[in-house]
């Protein structure tokens, strides 16, 4: 059984995904316009609601449906993929994972610590997939 805050989370976030899916693409635009490529984010958004309420709204069954694929099959949907850190953003916080996320700041502050050879996207990303295939060795 899942912790109580949780399936709060959870709950809310079915709720939030089923209001975004039911705006028209011109609505869902202009809320995501301050961010930037309004048009290309927008699409994004309804495309991963989608893709996790057609998935039975349910993290656990999603993680025991792809295992270690999980991470790849969300770099394929649109705007997830592939060099951004959007996938480990999901892995961390909607599916649990134990993910660093390989993201500007983190690159950053390993240049400012002088750690050499981290600062390029895929070669942390690299590192984080050994640990992520780590992970379900475990199960």
């Amino acid at each position: 059984m899942q912790p109580w805050h949780l399936n709060l989370f959870e709950r809310k976030l079915i709720i939030i995904l089923k209001k975004i899916l039911k705006l028209n693409q011109e609505t869902l635009e202009e809320l995501v316009r301050f961010v930037g490529f309004m048009k290309n984010k927008s699409k994004a958004i309804k495309t991963l609601a989608k893709w996790y309420i057609d998935h039975n709204e349910d993290p656990v069954v999603i993680v025991k449906k792809y295992g270690p694929k999980l991470r790849k099959t969300l770099l394929s949907l649109h705007g997830v993929g592939p060099e951004t850190e959007t996938a480990d953003v999901l892995l961390a916080y909607i599916f649990d994972f134990p993910q660093f996320i390989s993201d500007k700041y983190a690159r950053t502050l390993f240049t400012q610590l002088g750690i050499n050879g981290l600062i390029d996207y895929k070669i942390l990303v690299f590192y984080n997939h050994i640990n992520y295939i780590n992970y379900f060795s475990y199960f």
